[in-house]
């Protein structure tokens, strides 16, 4: 008796140590911040991982393992080819550039993405698409946060509104 009990409270254990794998809300946090020095626009996005390894493979047709050492050059190459096709930027109505700096992941199933966008000294306004795992999964939320100077602005792309333009004029 006192072995059934064991065996079904490990069982239940393991099982429960493998929901974090499913999850009802799908959140992604990019931060933008402008440097004045470099005249770019520095970007970091924390992503749950394996939500990530889910939409490169729909996007790719092949399995990706981003934790993998022995495919961190062609990781590399898969999430700066889905991040530029997925985040894109105008500044000032001028279509800008996504330079991939490269991502990392956490033991806890966070990635991060790191990436510049090159800018003008003078900003009025930037626009933003950022359809992250938009494809993947129709609940996701991408909460971006772009500073400039002295003044933050935020908002939470979805599905339904995948653009936004932030103005610095107002």
């Amino acid at each position: 008796m006192f072995q059934k009990g064991l065996l079904f409270s490990i069982l239940i254990l393991v099982f429960n140590s493998f929901s974090f794998l499913d999850h009802e809300s799908y959140m992604s946090v990019t931060k933008m911040n402008y440097n004045p020095s470099t005249n770019t626009i520095q970007c970091e996005m924390k992503i749950t991982a394996h939500d990530l390894e889910k939409a490169l493979k729909l996007n790719s047709g092949r399995a990706v393992i981003l934790d993998n050492p022995s495919m961190e050059q062609s990781n590399n190459n898969i999430v700066k080819q889905y991040l530029q096709n997925k985040f894109s930027v105008k500044i000032n109505d001028i279509k800008t550039y996504v330079d991939f700096v490269g991502f990392e992941v956490e033991l806890n199933d966070n990635a991060w993405i790191y990436f510049e966008i090159p800018c003008p000294k003078s900003i009025t306004e930037i626009e933003v698409s950022n359809l992250i795992l938009t494809e993947t999964f129709a609940l996701q939320q991408n909460v971006t946060h772009i500073t400039h100077e002295t003044s933050t602005h935020s908002f939470v792309f979805t599905k339904n509104e995948t653009h936004n333009t932030f103005n610095w004029n107002e």
